[in-house]
């Protein structure tokens, strides 16, 4: 297996947006992008999250009525 150090790393860590994912077996198994961009991502994440919060109707939550009225007439046998 071949090594690498930090800055050959660096060299191929895409900017602006860009990003590698690499594909195992047909699935996508790693994401390389930089921090920068991880950061834009996820703080953008997080705002819309918070923004779809806020505009969410509030809706009551409703407490099941759980009956624990068990007969033998309830059994599968």
């Amino acid at each position: 297996m071949k090594t690498m150090d930090l800055n050959e790393i660096k060299k191929i860590v895409p900017g602006n947006g860009e990003r590698y994912i690499f594909i195992e077996n047909g699935k996508p198994v790693l994401v390389l992008l930089s921090f920068e961009d991880y950061q834009k991502r996820f703080n953008s994440r997080e705002e819309k999250e918070t923004e779809r919060e806020k505009t969410l109707p509030l809706i009551p939550q409703r407490t099941p009525q759980v009956t624990n009225d068990l007969t033998l007439e309830d059994l599968p046998f």
